[in-house]
């Protein structure tokens, strides 16, 4: 028996969630800002996936943010906290073991002065760090 684990690159769906994606794919396909017939179907499915999403998680579906992937995902998560903490907090806290998208954005930041890095840099212990400043 083979047990699949690389759950960060993709993770199987199950039949009914292939299904949905199937008949969204052939028969509601459009841009969802369109006010043409083919838009308006997928934003209605887009509408009903966030309504349905926001009910399990007891959030208003315009809490509801779809994104096309991790490293859209994270970019927006970095912005929206700094921004969300503007004039009390001025700074991010990552390691140099985080992902290339949030390294490579954390360094964006700092360069166009968005905001002061505070990080850990891993010791030759896993169980210490010693604290670190750039910008």
């Amino acid at each position: 028996m083979r047990i699949y684990f690389d759950h960060n690159a993709t993770t199987p769906v199950p039949p009914p969630v292939a299904e949905a994606m199937t008949q969204t794919l052939l028969e509601d396909f459009g841009n969802a800002s369109s006010v043409h017939h083919f838009g308006q179907r997928a934003k209605a499915r887009l509408d009903e996936a966030r309504s349905d999403i926001g009910r399990l998680l007891h959030a208003e579906p315009s809490e509801i943010v779809f994104t096309s992937g991790g490293t859209e995902a994270d970019n927006l998560a970095l912005r929206g906290a700094l921004k969300a903490y503007q004039g009390e907090r001025d700074g991010i806290v990552t390691s140099d073991i985080e992902h290339h998208a949030e390294l490579d954005k954390r360094l964006i930041m700092i360069q166009t002065c968005y905001a002061h890095d505070r990080f850990a840099v891993m010791d030759e212990s896993p169980h210490r760090c010693r604290n670190g400043a750039i910008g």
